[in-house]
């Protein structure tokens, strides 16, 4: 008799083991007192300084009812810079779901800002023991998006939510091109009509 083990079985397991061996929270907040938390419908923005959010907050130029009159109608006004944050970067994420024709269950996506490239560096380096030689990037585990809010763009930030949104959409993870081709689509269409 051979091995008969189901995929969701084999799913358990493993999300057994990263609880187990503290994985499902790859980035420095979870075991910060130091970050703060900016709640919005999708997200959970991570910062260190009311600073990095404000310039996060600048870098980010979207914004609810821009392209549609769906959307027009149901932007709600900003009464701080939070709630316009929360705002542009909830009206984004759902451009890119919009784009990419997903829609998954899921649950809230973690952005966190680091304050600079030495930062985002290093927390590469402390996650893969690897030089770092991109802008930002999307790490399942932990549904986390890691950003340089000192180098950040609008089109930064959607092309890494496609990635969560295609890796929660389909039952196992895209293979790695698929999932980066899905998400320069997103940045490439990301202001069409």
């Amino acid at each position: 008799m051979g091995w008969k083990i189901s995929c969701p079985k084999i799913a358990c397991f493993v999300w057994a083991v990263v609880q187990v061996l503290g994985l499902a929270s790859p980035a420095l907040a979870a075991q910060s007192d130091d970050w703060s938390t900016l709640e919005t419908q999708y997200t959970r923005i991570q910062y260190l300084s009311r600073e990095d959010l404000r310039r996060f907050n600048a870098s980010i130029d979207y914004g609810p009812g821009r392209w549609s009159a769906k959307r027009v109608l149901q932007a709600k006004p900003s009464t701080s810079m939070e709630d316009g944050l929360a705002n542009k970067v909830d009206a984004l994420f759902e451009r890119v779901q919009e784009i990419l024709d997903m829609h998954p269950q899921m649950g809230k996506v973690r952005i966190l800002l680091l304050h600079d490239k030495k930062h985002l560096a290093a927390e590469y380096h402390r996650l893969f023991k690897a030089p770092c030689h991109i802008r930002s990037w999307y790490l399942h585990i932990g549904s986390t998006i890691f950003i340089n809010c000192k180098d950040v763009r609008v089109g930064i930030l959607a092309h890494e939510m496609g990635h969560a949104v295609s890796e929660h959409f389909l039952v196992f993870s895209p293979p790695r091109v698929s999932a980066e081709v899905w998400s320069v689509y997103v940045e490439a269409h990301l202001f069409d009509d």
